[in-house]
């Protein structure tokens, strides 16, 4: 799925010390991330109770209108959770889905059978 923040990235410059590249490259290469990468996660951590859109939960930058996270679905906005647990306790009243959860439940207090 693409995040229109994604597709219209603009690039910038910006000065800073050596040490901090170094540090910034290091840190991409030991993760096997890209730079740019290191530096949005920075900029992420340091804006994230300024950013309308961002996931407090995975991180995803979602678009700011937005009330529910389009990568893991977890509400974006404090109204939203009312209708995440509705959502949510109306899914696992479904029949097929505990029946799942049973079998699962069986099957691992009597492996092997």
């Amino acid at each position: 799925m693409s995040n229109k923040f994604e597709d219209n990235k603009e690039h910038f410059s910006a000065r800073i010390s050596a040490y901090l590249v170094q540090k910034i490259k290091e840190k991409a290469k030991n993760e096997g991330r890209s730079v740019t990468s290191v530096v949005e996660e920075a900029f992420l951590q340091f804006f994230k109770d300024e950013l309308p859109g961002l996931c407090k939960s995975c991180k995803f930058m979602n678009e700011p209108p937005d009330r529910f996270c389009n990568r893991c679905g977890k509400p974006l906005v404090e109204e939203a959770w009312e209708d995440y647990f509705k959502n949510f306790e109306e899914f696992w009243k479904k029949d097929e889905y505990m029946e799942k959860l049973k079998q699962m439940i069986s099957d691992n207090q009597h492996p092997g059978n």
